[in-house]
């Protein structure tokens, strides 16, 4: 037998062994928080009642009071509106409006007292601003304070701030932002604090 036979004869043998184990945990916990602070009341003027709309993107409500309206149509771009007094088109005017935007208790410290300085907004207005900041540190009756917001020229989107008195100090706090003019737009609203050594 020659040698090429010989190795051709030989036996081959393989083998091969694979596992595999996986040992996974996993949790996850989510506390989600939402509150939602409804005020209705019954309007002054007869006839007239209350509407409420609400923005697809994300939800923002408005409430509009002594809405003499009871159905709407929008044609061609331009809203018209029915009521006891016949239809009218709603493109806006001079008339003066008043909003206010009234956030809930905010623990502004985080825990620990302290002490609101400054509430920026940026804004488009036509008209005036004020803040009126609420706190119930005293521990017996809220106690409210009102700033006016820095006049400048805000036709177009632009900064500004309240300043906040010196001696407003607590844990919880409520802020009431008003505004009335003839056009107005809110982007953003950001409180600054800063933390006081006083104890609770």
């Amino acid at each position: 037998m020659s040698a090429a036979r010989a190795a051709v004869a030989g036996r081959v043998t393989e083998r091969a062994l694979a596992r595999d184990v996986t040992r996974a945990g996993y949790s996850a916990t989510s506390h989600v928080l939402d509150s939602v602070y409804v005020q209705d009341f019954i309007p002054a003027r007869a006839g007239a009642g209350t509407a409420w709309t609400a923005a697809a993107d994300g939800w923002a409500m408005s409430q509009y009071d002594q809405y003499p309206f009871d159905s709407i149509a929008v044609v061609d771009g331009v809203a018209f509106a029915t009521g006891s007094d016949g239809v009218w088109a709603l493109r806006g005017g001079d008339e003066i409006i008043r909003a206010k935007l009234t956030t809930g208790k905010m623990d502004v410290g985080q825990g620990g007292l302290t002490h609101p300085m400054y509430a920026y907004l940026e804004y488009e207005l036509d008209g005036s601003a004020v803040m009126t900041v609420t706190q119930t540190q005293g521990g017996s009756v809220a106690q409210s304070w009102t700033y006016p917001l820095d006049g400048e020229p805000a036709a177009a989107l632009t900064n500004g701030r309240f300043k906040f008195g010196r001696g407003l100090r607590g844990r919880h706090f409520t802020f009431a932002l008003e505004l009335v003019g003839e056009r107005a737009h809110i982007n953003d609203l950001y409180v600054v604090a800063d933390a006081t050594k006083r104890r609770i």
